[in-house]
Parts: C-alpha cells; sequence; structure tokens
C-alpha cells in the first residue's frame, strides 16, 4: 500500500504570513491540530501544529517547560499571544522548516517507520516538489483497524 492510497487529499494549510491568531481560529473549526505550510505556488516550506503555538513561542523547545495547569499556560501569555508586542506573529516565526516529507509513493510501513522512530503525527505528501496530500497517525490507525493493513513479525 502507497502512501498515495490513504493520504488525505488537498489538506488544510497555512501560508508562511499567516498570523497566529488566525491559525489558531483554523485549527480550531476544522478540528485538527495541525497544517502543512505551503508558499504561493504550493511548495511545501514548513509543518505548524498546536504545539508550535503553544510551547514554542519563539523559543527553542528545550528552553520551554510544559505548562503545569491550564492557568499556568494562559499566565505565560498565550492568552494574549495576539495582543503581544514581542514574541512570534505568524506562523513562519514558529513553524518547523525542515520538513519530514515523503512521496505519494512512499510505503505506508515506511511512513509508520518515520512516524515512530522521529515522534511526529503527520508526513505531508508531494508530488514534484508540491503537496497533494498528509498522512497522519489517525489515517494509519483507520486502515490498521479496517484490517486493510498488517504488520509482519
Amino acid at each position: 500500500m502507497k502512501a498515495k492510497e490513504i493520504m488525505t487529499r488537498d489538506p488544510i494549510t497555512s501560508l508562511p504570513q499567516t498570523t497566529i491568531e488566525d491559525l489558531c481560529e483554523m485549527l480550531r473549526k476544522e478540528n485538527i491540530n495541525g497544517t502543512p505550510v505551503v508558499d504561493e505556488a504550493g511548495r511545501l516550506v514548513g509543518i505548524v501544529s498546536q504545539d508550535d503555538v503553544i510551547f514554542r513561542k519563539g523559543r527553542p523547545y528545550e528552553d520551554v517547560q510544559p505548562p503545569r495547569d491550564i492557568r499556568d499556560l494562559f499566565q505565560r501569555g498565550f492568552a494574549s499571544i495576539a495582543d503581544s508586542d514581542t514574541g512570534p506573529r505568524h506562523v513562519e516565526d514558529i513553524m518547523t522548516r525542515e520538513v519530514i516529507s515523503a512521496d505519494e509513493e512512499t510505503p505506508v510501513e515506511q511512513l509508520c517507520r518515520t512516524m515512530w522512530e522521529r515522534r511526529i503525527h503527520r508526513i505531508p505528501i508531494t508530488r514534484n516538489g508540491k503537496l497533494s496530500g498528509i498522512v497522519s497517525a489517525l489515517d494509519l490507525c483507520k486502515i490498521i483497524a479496517a484490517g486493510k493493513m498488517k504488520f509482519s513479525e
């Protein structure tokens, strides 16, 4: 089975200049937790997730401790990020630029292995350098649960 057989086609995307506020609204509205970031020509230039919004805020992950609870999160300024004079304002400020992606012909087993080894939840799928779809961990769960894919011991 190949990536193109299970990928979500025409995934929801964001642009580098999308504001973080608009990104958050899109993630909430679409009930997703991340998007590929594409340029005006549809080329994959990054990936962004809700964790990038919550934890990164312009700092490397290793410098940021997860919040103890929701009150701690709001005390750190997440709730007022759009009103802040400092910190990231756009997707390009927090996105991961070195994206792990795969071609449409990539075997699904390889996608699973990559997600497991790299501890990621989604892999953008490309055709001729442009985004054509995305495979998420949920997509993999669906095909395994449906019995469409079995792993050898």
